[in-house]
This record gives structure tokens, sequence and C-alpha cells, in this order.
């Protein structure tokens, strides 16, 4: 909702004026805890690019030094290799439909029916 947005980023403000502030250490834990998921799914996927999209959580200086610090220590191997991508994207209007249709997409092409559909006669 715009007031929890208001809400969020008035804290996000104070956490990054105030940087030993509890608010600061509540972005910093969640931070690393997000930085630690990201980096045991890297590294059970074997995947090199991961994107993360924010709707305003990530202006906090301490939230994205803190899931950065925390994705590349518990990568293996540490340090990361330098074909790994972490890159940090503001949400725009069109991001959860466009995460629904890549999702659509996935869950389609993983079930096989569409190479099913293309070698199966027409009638």
């Amino acid at each position: 909702s715009h007031a929890g947005r208001s809400q969020l980023a008035r804290a996000i403000d104070f956490a990054n004026a105030n940087p030993d502030s509890p608010a600061e250490r509540v972005l910093t834990d969640a931070g690393a805890a997000l930085g630690r998921a990201l980096a045991s799914l890297v590294n059970i996927v074997d995947i090199h690019d991961v994107i993360v999209l924010h709707d305003g959580i990530l202006e906090s200086t301490a939230f994205e030094r803190a899931m950065r610090e925390a994705h590349d220590a518990h990568l293996f191997p540490s340090p990361p290799p330098s074909t790994l991508s972490l890159e940090v994207e503001e949400l725009d209007p069109t991001s959860g439909a466009r995460g629904a249709a890549a999702g659509a997409l996935f869950m389609l092409l993983r079930s096989g029916d569409v190479v099913t559909d293309l070698r199966a006669p027409h009638q």
C-alpha cells in the first residue's frame, strides 16, 4: 500500500542517517539473510546471473551492502568467480507481469508439452 511504502521509505531514510541505530541493524540483518539465501541458490543450481528486483528496500545502503557481502562470502568457491553477476534493479510497473509470464513459459517448456505438440500431426 502507499502508506506502507512511505513508512518503509521513512525507516530506510532513518537507518541511512543513523548508521548505528536498531533500524539499520534490522536492514543489515535482512540484507545478510537474503545474501546468504541467494548464495545458497547459486551454489545449488550453479547459475551465473542473479537479478534482485526491489521496490525501495535497496535504497538502504546497509541492506544492499550486507546482501552483497553475505552473498560473496557464502559462495563456493570463495571469492566468487568473475563470471558471476549480482544485479540490483528497481521494479517497474511491468515487472510483475514479466515475472508471471516467464514463470508460465518455464513451466510450459519444462512439461515437454510444447515439444510434443510440435511433433504431433495436426488434425
